[in-house]
């Protein structure tokens, strides 16, 4: 649940931050703050998806597996980029205002896209996997993966916060009871 109040607030803070020029907002206060919050947020959202896929692991199979192991993949990418949008660019706003004003070299777009559209695809798929285990509640999943659509796509502002709140709600959202058909038999020890 904390990964996606920090992920929603973090979106939020940096959305409305001040500043004619690029350069001008990353180093406002107010974006700062919603860097540092997002890199923390990272953190704990890939303690969220642990979470999530142990609660599941049984229904969901190796597909599923390698599904939460892509999502988790897109996690570290997030981490990379709220690292980047903490440090990096404030401190390249101070040094030479005109690299962030300016469209960056290619590969420097061809990465940051790349890592969004990772994360957001990838949190899409593990929501369709998670919808179709039948475990968790529907809304929060379907409100999931339109976040995780939406944050593919980095021009759709306060994606994170959708994506946000769809993570919190599945903290609060109770599992499904199972029927006695569906429930996991113990495995024997080893």
């Amino acid at each position: 649940m904390a990964a996606g109040i920090l992920l929603a607030i973090s979106d939020v803070l940096e959305e409305v931050s001040p500043g004619a020029r690029f350069s001008e907002h990353v180093v406002t206060p107010t974006f700062r703050a919603g860097a540092l919050i997002g890199l923390v947020a990272a953190f704990a959202l890939a303690l969220a998806l642990t979470d999530l896929h142990v609660r599941q692991a049984d229904r969901v199979g190796r597909g599923g597996l390698a599904v939460a192991m892509s999502a988790g993949f897109g996690v570290m990418l997030l981490a990379c980029l709220t690292w980047s949008t903490a440090f990096v660019d404030p401190a390249a706003a101070a040094v030479a205002p005109g690299f962030v004003d300016n469209t960056p070299p290619g590969i420097l777009v061809i990465g940051y896209f790349g890592s969004v559209a990772w994360f957001g695809l990838s949190w899409l798929a593990y929501a369709i996997v998670l919808l179709r285990t039948g475990v968790l509640a529907r809304p929060p999943l379907v409100l999931l993966l339109l976040g995780a659509l939406a944050a593919a796509l980095p021009v759709v502002p306060f994606a994170m916060v959708a994506f946000g709140i769809a993570v919190a709600w599945l903290g609060l959202a109770p599992a499904r009871v199972l029927g006695p058909r569906s429930q996991p038999q113990p495995q024997p020890a080893i």
